[in-house]
């Protein structure tokens, strides 16, 4: 089956930046998601459209094309008493509204003088991506899945004790966590 609108994707990938430094390598892990539904970038979805179980591709994508232009906007500093009892940590990842109501990962990356510095800029962001990706498997979309817009992950046989964002434990090889 060919990769197209209503099919769930799974693939590895190696991730590096322009000097050739590994980011993130999922080999045998398996990272999948719902095509047509922007899950992924979406020079990266295109790339991958018509390809199959078996192919291989390499795509490098421009800062525009990955995860933008570092924005010094995004990030802001509060008094850490604005935290009441919850006392952030550097390197704690905090779930904020943007200004249009959606909701944006901000990193604590520094604590100082009484003030929480965060920062809203992805972690490759000003940086140019080099994709190798192997496609592991295409399968048709559930009707839950299209209707969600994203993958279910109830039949993957994780128990209830999973800690991922998924809900469920990256350790258990299920292959659903991503």
């Amino acid at each position: 089956m060919k990769i197209g609108k209503n099919t769930v994707v799974t693939f590895d990938y190696i991730l590096k930046d322009e000097d050739g430094n590994v980011l993130e390598d999922t080999e045998g892990q398996g990272s999948s998601y719902l095509h047509g539904y922007g899950n992924l970038l979406p020079a990266l979805e295109e790339a991958l459209e018509g390809l199959e179980p078996g192919d291989t591709l390499q795509k490098k994508l421009t800062v525009d094309e990955g995860f933008g232009a570092y924005d010094d906007s995004l990030v802001i500093s509060f008094p850490i008493s604005e935290f009441g009892d919850n006392k952030p940590e550097v390197g704690q990842e905090i779930l904020m509204p943007n200004d249009e109501g959606d909701d944006v990962i901000f990193e604590v990356v520094e604590i100082e003088d009484g003030m929480v510095t965060l920062d809203g800029n992805h972690p490759y962001a000003d940086m140019p991506l080099d994709f190798d990706i192997s496609i592991t498997d295409v399968r048709e979309a559930t009707p839950e899945e299209i209707e969600n817009g994203d993958i279910e992950y109830d039949d993957c046989g994780c128990d209830d004790d999973c800690d991922c964002d998924d809900g469920h434990d990256s350790g258990c090889d299920c292959g659903c966590c991503h």
